[in-house]
This record gives structure tokens, C-alpha cells and sequence, in this order.
């Protein structure tokens, strides 16, 4: 298939996958007898809970793949014809072409440069990490199996999958673009909802529109638009979980907060870092509650939380229940202390180096100053891969949030909610994993406070009210550029365009692609190859293969101290059946980044390569070896 036909294909399957999920939110939401004012992006979030247990049924009973994604997509077929969805398809187009002022406009013009550059990004060959590490690797050896295979060595096949699954459908029946494509469509959601949120607390039209563009122009955002990732379907089901929370709030309806409960549960089949996102809801729930009764007995707390927490873990319980069935923790391989569990892939001494690597984001020395500007340095100072940079960048738009609550008297009850959630998130963040894509799920509320103190707050005087809008408007620019900047050193777009080849810019980007495409055309398919320290970037690699992951030279290391010759580490690498070894040898050999710990176990390792391995080629650091049984 030529390449504008692949495309016009996959804009297909995933225009039906989203109108499918939204016939099945809908269907769920009639048989429920939930509230009838549901937007099309609560029957869309509804359908993403109802689509992650199809997954997990058929992740389990068989039936991975095309099944599943024929189902979904027929229910988007008889999506298309619902009338009501039609008309209302109309009515936002026609509000959307209605003459707004200046601001409005140039918000609007923010959003789609943004997230419309991010679109043609996501129709280039997938090659950011965690993508070919787990979020496309995992549903690859699913879809060969028709069903869920334990990937014993790959710790992340344990997270939870409702986006995966989502994504195994799309490549299925179309091609691996469709998973970026399908986060592309969260983005959009999430500005969305972002307008909502902000529609929501009482903001003018402008400030919507604003906040919403505050959301798109986030570098992080802008480069998760066009990736395979989850983190912005994330942010959109707690986006929809405070806005059915607000509902409850005015309306005093337990269906409401039930329903605000299942789209909390649709981020914890998202992602575990909506347990945390739980815990600093509990809160502004607690806070919402006080609003509706000055003095509530310990029976109605007790009774409100429940009746939020329990459809949440109702909802994402697959995907726990299943972890805890296989390894005895339910969100494996976090929070080893609590759930110590021994696996193939996994022992207590992995999870220590895992935790001190997770706290190795931010500052390196973390005292009590670096906290205190934690929140200037993250806006100013964050980069892209730089774990002591934070590794992402949100952008100084969102330092407007932190002079915004000092006017915390003047604010609604609304954007207190807004304000308690970030405040509170951020504190856990900050004595966490500093990783700034974490702080993804709370930007959207962060961004409504910021908006509201620059345009709305400050707009009672006409004169500050263009300053406001005009500050906003300068730091929308900043963030603008700088996902520019980064648009154009990642030449996504330029691939994504076609006028990259698609394989020079994967040779581009991946160093280990040449080795790879030569075992996929040199070796037989029933050889193994051995990976240390390539980058488990394996998705690309169409041979058997063994890997650390988390700690790719972990194996190796611990071969070498339990070998006392050469001839006994080749035994023991024997016992791994592999044929072929692709490695770092730079960073194996390099004092600094080695597994070895004395030089013995180092010159026991050179002995077995040249005894038992025969290098094969070589390109740049990466070095191939025919191993010898």
C-alpha cells in the first residue's frame, strides 16, 4: 500500500475507533441512566472504561486484535449515523465560526498551529523510547498471540492498558501511525475539556479560549501530540473526574460523583500515576462536600468517598486484579517494601536501583532551597532529556499559577478545587519522581487558575485587562517557539510530511535500526538475539529477543560475578539461548557506566567474547556478535 493511501487508512480507523468509543459511552451511559446533558467527551471517556474491559476480556479469553478492533469499529459505523451527534457536530462547528474578539481568535490560531503541527508529527515512524520500549512492544507480541503472553522480563507489560489497547486496534487493521494518531485525538480532547474546565468556573469566552491554547502550546504537550504515549489521556480523564465532581457539587447527585469516581477509575486504566492523582482529589472531594453541608457527620464523609472510590476501582480493576494474580502486587513493580515479590524479571535489589533512579529526576542535591524554587525552575529551567532538568518542559505560562493563589479569598469554589488539586499534586510530585511529564494530568487546572488571575481577576479594570491578556499572549509565544525549536531538531513533522523516507529518518534516530534491519534479513527467524544496553528500543527488531529492560546490563553483570572463567560465563550465557549479542560495548567497558565491579569481572567478559563470540559488524557504538554455544 502506497504511503497516501496507508494514511488515508489509518485517519479512518482512528476517526472510527473515537466514534466508536463514543456509540459505547453513550450506550453504557443509557443503560446506566446517567445524567442525559452528557457532551460527546464524557460519552468518549465513558467508552474508553467500557473499550479497556473488552481489551482485557480479550487480552484474556483470545481474540486480541482485529476482533476486538472490528467490534469497536462497527460500533463507530453506527456511531456516524446518530442524528443527535450529528446536530450537535453542527452546532460546534457554527459556534467555532462565530466572530470572536482579537484574543480569541489568536488562541484559537494557537491551537490549531499547535496541536496541527503535532498531527502531521504523529504520521512519522514511531521512534520516542518509551514507545518502542513497552507502549507498542507489549501490544506487538500480544497481536501475535491474538491474546495477553506474561513478559516476565519487560516490567512495564504490567501497567494498566486501557490506551495500549486502544492502540493495538489501530495497528491491527491499519498501521503503527495509528497509536499517535489515537494520542493526537486525547490531545484535542483535552483541550476540550481544558475550555470546559474553564467554562466551568466561570471564566469569560476569552479566558477559555486562552487557557485551552495555554494547553496546546506546552512543549510537553506538543511532543506528546505526536508520540504513542498515554500521559494526555491521563490528563483528560481527570480533567472529566473534576468536571463530574463540580456536577455533584451543584446538583447534589450520587450518580454524578459515581460518574466523576468511573472517570477517575478510566485514569488509574491509564496509568498508576492516577493513584497519587486519587489521593490529592481526596481533598478537594472533602473540600466539595463542606460546600454542601457545613458540619457533615463522619458517616457522610465515610459514604461520599465511598461512593467516589469504589466505582474507580470497580472500573480499573482488571488490570490490578491481573497484576496481583500473577505477581502479588497489584501495581507491579512499584511499591516493592509493601508487595515484595520475586520474579524472573524482578528481586528486591532491582527495585532498589529502580527507586534510586526515579529520584534521580531534578536537582541533584535537593535541600531545602531547591524546593523552595521548585516551582520557578520547572517552568524556566526544564529541558527534554535531561534527567536533571526534569526531563520535559512545561513552560513559564504556568508560573502565573503561583502568584494566583495569593488571591485565593477572591476565588470560586470552583477554581479553589483547581487550586488544592495542583498544589496538592505538585507536593507529592516534588518529594517524588521529579519527571515534568508527570505533571501533565494537572496542567489543564493549573492553566484555568493562571488564565482567570491574568484575564478575568485582573480584567475588572478594562486597562489591566489587556495587559493581562497580552502577558498570557507573550508566554503563549515563548512556549510556541520552543516547541518549534523542538519540532524542528526531532524533523518529525518533516517525516511525518513524506519528505523524510521513512527509513533514512529511523536510521537517523535510532542507532540501533541498521542492526536490527540487518538480523531481520541475515538471520533466521527462530534466532535470539541478546540486548544489552541498546536502549530496550526493541520494537523494531522482528526476532526473539532477551532484554533487562529497567537495567539492560543487569544480567550481564551478575553472569560475570557468579563466573569464576571465561568458560563458565559461557555456559551460563548458554543457558539464555541466545544466538546473537547486540551491545554497548562503550559503556559496558567504560569504568563510570560498567555493571562490572573490579576489573577481574571485567577481563572475564573480554576473555569470553574472544573465546566464544565472533564480532559480526559494528556500527557506531553498538557492536553485534555471533555467539557460539
Amino acid at each position: 500500500m502506497n504511503r497516501p493511501a496507508q494514511v488515508a487508512l489509518d485517519l479512518a480507523v482512528v476517526g472510527l475507533l473515537f466514534s466508536g468509543l463514543r456509540f459505547s459511552g453513550k450506550a453504557l451511559g443509557a443503560i446506566l441512566r446517567l445524567d442525559a446533558e452528557r457532551a460527546t467527551a464524557d460519552d468518549i471517556a465513558l467508552g474508553g472504561v467500557v473499550a479497556a474491559w473488552l481489551a482485557f476480556g480479550a487480552q484474556t479469553f483470545g481474540g486480541y486484535g482485529r476482533p476486538l478492533a472490528y467490534l469497536l469499529l462497527g460500533a463507530g459505523l453506527l456511531g456516524l449515523f446518530d442524528r443527535a451527534w450529528r446536530r450537535r457536530v453542527r452546532q460546534s462547528g457554527q459556534t467555532l465560526r462565530e466572530r470572536g474578539n482579537w484574543a480569541t481568535r489568536a488562541a484559537q490560531g494557537v491551537i490549531l498551529a499547535s496541536l496541527g503541527s503535532a498531527w502531521l508529527a504523529a504520521l512519522a515512524p514511531p521512534v520516542a523510547k518509551d514507545a518502542l520500549v513497552y507502549h507498542l512492544t507489549v501490544q506487538k507480541s500480544y497481536l501475535a498471540a491474538g491474546r495477553f503472553v506474561e513478559l516476565p522480563h519487560n516490567i512495564f507489560a504490567y501497567f494498566p492498558q486501557l490506551v495500549e489497547g486502544l492502540y493495538a486496534c489501530g495497528m491491527s487493521v491499519g498501521g503503527d501511525r495509528t497509536a499517535a494518531l489515537i494520542h493526537n485525538g486525547f490531545g484535542w480532547l483535552l483541550c476540550v475539556v481544558a475550555y470546559r474546565l474553564a467554562d466551568d468556573s466561570g471564566l469569560s469566552a476569552t479566558s477559555c479560549w486562552l487557557t485551552a491554547a495555554v494547553v496546546a502550546a506546552t512543549p510537553m504537550v506538543w511532543l506528546e501530540a505526536g508520540w504513542p504515549y498515554v500521559d494526555l489521556a491521563l490528563a483528560f480523564y481527570l480533567a472529566q473526574a473534576l468536571r463530574w465532581l463540580w456536577r455533584w457539587q451543584a446538583t447534589g447527585r450520587a450518580s454524578a460523583l459515581a460518574t466523576a469516581g468511573v472517570f477517575l477509575g478510566g485514569a488509574a486504566s491509564v496509568k498508576y500515576l492516577a493513584l497519587p492523582l486519587a489521593l490529592a482529589l481526596t481533598p478537594v472531594i472533602l473540600g466539595l462536600l463542606a460546600t454542601r453541608q457545613a458540619t457533615p457527620s463522619l458517616w457522610r464523609v465515610a459514604s461520599t468517598l465511598a461512593l467516589f472510590f469504589l466505582p474507580m476501582l470497580a472500573a480499573a480493576a482488571p488490570w490490578y486484579v491481573r497484576n496481583l494474580w500473577l505477581t502479588r502486587n497489584p501495581v507491579f513493580p512499584m511499591l516493592y517494601t509493601l508487595f515484595p515479590t520475586q520474579s524472573v524479571g524482578w528481586d528486591a535489589n532491582r527495585a532498589r536501583l529502580h527507586l534510586l533512579f526515579l529520584q534521580g529526576y531534578g536537582s541533584e542535591t535537593k535541600d531545602w532551597l531547591d524546593y523552595a524554587m521548585l516551582p520557578w525552575r520547572v517552568c524556566w529551567l526544564a529541558r527534554a532529556d535531561d534527567i536533571r532538568r526534569y526531563d520535559g518542559e512545561i513552560g513559564a505560562a504556568y508560573f502565573i499559577f503561583v502568584p494566583a493563589l495569593l488571591l485565593w479569598r477572591w476565588m470560586t469554589i470552583r477554581l479553589r478545587s483547581l487550586a488544592a488539586l495542583v498544589v496538592a499534586f505538585f507536593w507529592l510530585w516534588a518529594f517524588s519522581s521529579q519527571q515534568a511529564r508527570f505533571l501533565l494530568p494537572v496542567l489543564a487546572p493549573a492553566a484555568v487558575v493562571g488564565v482567570w488571575l491574568a484575564v478575568d481577576w485582573l480584567g475588572r479594570a478594562r486597562r489591566l485587562r489587556v495587559v493581562g491578556i497580552l502577558s498570557v499572549g507573550l508566554l503563549l509565544v515563548a512556549n510556541a517557539l520552543r516547541a518549534g525549536e523542538l519540532a524542528l531538531e526531532g524533523q518529525a513533522i518533516a517525516a511525518g510530511a513524506g519528505n523524510i523516507p521513512a527509513e533514512d529518518y529511523l536510521r537517523a534516530k535510532l542507532p540501533e535500526y541498521g542492526l536490527f534491519r540487518f538480523l531481520s534479513e541475515r538471520t533466521e527467524p527462530q534466532a535470539r538475539v541478546w540486548l544489552v544496553n541498546v536502549g530496550a528500543r526493541a520494537y523494531y527488531l522482528d526476532r526473539p529477543f532477551i532484554t533487562d529492560y529497567a537495567f539492560e546490563d543487569y544480567t550481564l553483570g551478575r553472569l560475570a560475578r557468579a563466573s569464576r572463567a571465561a568458560e563458565e560465563m559461557a555456559q551460563a550465557v548458554a543457558a539464555l539461548e541466545a544466538d546473537w549479542l547486540l551491545i554497548a560495548l562503550d559503556t559496558i567497558l567504560d569504568p563510570r557506566t560498567t555493571p562490572f565491579e573490579n576489573e577481574a569481572e571485567r577481563a572475564r567478559f573480554v576473555a569470553y567474547l574472544q573465546q566464544y563470540a565472533t564480532l559480526v559488524r559494528q556500527d557506531g557504538r553498538l557492536a553485534l556478535f555471533r555467539l557460539r554455544r
